[in-house]
């Protein structure tokens, strides 16, 4: 797995619990959470997840409106980044 494809999956991961909690990272603790500094590289990141369907944008794009599709533990993905 190549370092990008880990940091996506990091990514997924973090999303899934907290879609599980309810809770709504911004995009520092998200970059917090899978070890980035830049809030940059968790754009596209998302952008990564959103081209592959495991997550979507609601509310026009807002920071802090990702909503999880497919939990990465409830459902392995279908391929890798």
């Amino acid at each position: 797995m190549t370092p990008d494809q880990q940091r996506l999956r990091r990514l997924w991961a973090y999303l899934s619990e907290c879609w599980q909690t309810e809770s709504h990272p911004t995009y520092r603790e998200m970059a917090q959470a899978i070890g980035l500094k830049s809030t940059g590289a968790i754009s596209g990141l998302l952008n990564d997840l959103v081209a592959l369907g495991y997550i979507a944008h609601r509310e026009h794009r807002k920071e802090r409106a990702v909503q999880v599709l497919i939990p990465l533990l409830t459902q392995k993905p279908k391929e890798e980044a």
